[in-house]
């Protein structure tokens, strides 16, 4: 989470009964620090709410490592099966959206007490809330069945928003000025990082992509081949 006083990356899972205890991750996820909070907090939140469970998650590379996907087997822990591009339908992008309204304009001295803000927030959230995020799920999957997978408008927490889940029209999308850099009325404040290195918008922005563009066809990146090399790291990242 980027607000005033430093970047904090945050881990939680959240059931009909509540919400784990956040957790702060150190650096960069990894598979062992992934695992280490299935094992002691999600694992136990888990068991003691809700006794029998099946557990949720994207389909991002640690989470789909080999190395993870061991440690659920091994502790018998059930998963269910997610698509592997499937929009973000958890109700916990509601809750990290509703998380990220609440520190709108709370600023801190430095990361810890970020942190700080952010967990006191988390705890705040009302049950009646997930509640209200369990209810919309069916409206939410109907809508993604009635489209067959394209684009359908959702609403995360208080925030509506629109989910693409093809290729052809993630591309359209991003191909139309319309659509360049940061809504204008966007609930969420920039980090001091962020402006830093030139938060743009509109014309300057597409001048800039265009001269990205540019210079990694120059390089020998070519789109073709840039989704290859994506395709691999990725691949990578499930075997280890």
């Amino acid at each position: 989470m980027k607000h005033g006083g430093g970047n904090v990356e945050v881990w939680g899972c959240v059931s009909r009964l509540g919400m784990c205890p956040l957790m702060r991750i150190q650096g960069i996820m990894e598979k062992f620090q992934n695992e280490d909070i299935l094992e002691n907090t999600m694992r136990p939140y888990a068991r003691n709410s809700l006794g029998r469970f099946i557990f949720q998650q994207d389909n991002d590379p640690k989470h789909r490592s080999k190395h993870i996907q061991n440690w659920f087997s091994r502790l018998h822990v059930t998963l269910l099966d997610w698509p592997s591009q499937s929009p973000d339908l958890n109700i916990i992008e509601g809750l990290w959206a509703e998380l990220k309204l609440r520190l709108v304009g709370r600023n801190a001295r430095n990361a810890d007490e970020k942190f700080s803000q952010i967990e006191e927030e988390w705890k705040k959230i009302p049950l009646s809330f997930i509640q209200t995020l369990l209810d919309s799920m069916p409206r939410r999957f109907q809508a993604v069945i009635d489209v067959k997978g394209f684009a359908t408008k959702l609403r995360l927490g208080s925030i509506d928003v629109v989910v693409i889940t093809d290729f052809e029209t993630t591309k359209e999308v991003f191909g139309k000025d319309a659509f360049m850099g940061r809504p204008p009325d966007s609930p969420f404040e920039l980090g001091r990082e962020t402006i830093e290195i030139g938060a743009i918008n509109g014309m300057p922005w597409k001048h800039q992509r265009r001269f990205s563009l540019h210079m990694l066809r120059d390089l020998g990146f070519g789109k073709t081949r840039m989704e290859e090399l994506i395709k691999v790291s990725y691949l990578f990242e499930l075997l280890t």
